[in-house]
């Protein structure tokens, strides 16, 4: 498990109320979008950085079909 850090944020009071409300963690809470952020930015830059490589297998797919085809 990674290290703690003590961070300092400012957060919209209504979302801090209704985390309260709801008995959440306020730090977990934030970890995870900060998590599921970072995924979704990693998601796009490694589909960005593999267009090329997936739009040639697609068009392969299009011309020729899936290795499966006729196995059902």
């Amino acid at each position: 498990m990674a290290s703690k850090v003590r961070v300092s944020e400012t957060s919209d009071g209504a979302v801090v109320s209704e985390v309260k409300a709801l008995e959440l963690s306020q730090p977990e809470v934030s970890e995870k979008a900060i998590a599921d952020q970072i995924r979704v930015v990693h998601m796009r830059q490694w589909t960005e950085e593999n267009r090329a490589a997936l739009q040639a297998s697609a068009r392969i797919i299009e011309e020729k079909g899936l290795w499966s085809n006729g196995l059902r």
